[in-house]
């Protein structure tokens, strides 16, 4: 049993030497860098100092109680203050698996990116992506549209001609009319789709009237690049 004194809190810490797992792997060295007393963290400055040794006395004493009164308190910070960056269809997919109806209705900012081939005919297969699948773009969409909270979608879509990658102007009509219009039943306040082509005039057309804002950026084509989206 160590006895230990930390700011004015005395706590116990029990050691047991017959429980120590000698099959631990053991931890490179790492050197600690300088030590610095944190007066650049603004919630340490605004909160006095017998403030925060109440906080560090709960935390230290009564972590169990305090953690699960901290994730309570938090859990709408964490998903309402945050943008959540994610890659492709499938990004979205399975980030929805793994939040709860509650949480996910909390989001309000998603980044989306993602990479998509065409003609339709040479879409690949779910495994090989990138490029992006188009069934599972579709069904992506759909979840986007139950994120009854986002306020703000920003998408970065880079689309390639399969056949003709050094240009960005033989794009058929059909493959970006499946790629956007999924779009159009998206309910947001803010929506933009930041595209490294110019969309034809017909597409335009036949896709009014939408609700998102088309913003061209031109990326020269990289293959290691692509490759690694």
């Amino acid at each position: 049993m160590l006895n230990h004194v930390l700011g004015g809190l005395k706590t116990t810490l029990h050691i047991h030497p017959n429980k120590i797992d000698h099959n631990v792997r053991p931890q490179p060295y790492c050197m600690a860098g300088p030590a610095h007393n944190q007066s650049q963290c603004a919630i340490l400055t605004r909160l006095s100092a017998e403030l925060r040794l109440l906080v560090y006395e709960a935390m230290l004493t009564q972590s169990n109680q305090l953690l699960h009164i901290v994730y309570c308190e938090a859990i709408d910070v964490l998903y309402n203050a945050n943008t959540f960056s994610l890659k492709g269809a499938q990004g979205i997919i399975r980030f929805h698996s793994m939040v709860t109806p509650l949480n996910w209705d909390m989001i309000r900012h998603v980044n989306l990116s993602t990479v998509f081939k065409v003609p339709m005919a040479i879409s690949p297969a779910l495994k090989s992506i990138p490029p992006e699948y188009y069934s599972a773009w579709e069904r992506a969409c759909t979840l986007i549209g139950t994120l009854s909270g986002l306020r703000i979608l920003n998408i970065d879509m880079t689309i390639w001609n399969y056949y003709d990658y050094r240009t960005t102007n033989t794009m058929e009509d059909k493959a970006l009319m499946s790629i956007l219009s999924p779009l159009r039943v998206l309910q947001i306040n803010s929506l933009q789709v930041e595209l490294n082509i110019e969309l034809p005039h017909t597409v335009k057309l036949a896709l009014e009237p939408y609700n998102f804002d088309v913003v061209q950026r031109h990326r020269p084509y990289n293959a290691r690049v692509f490759r690694q989206a």
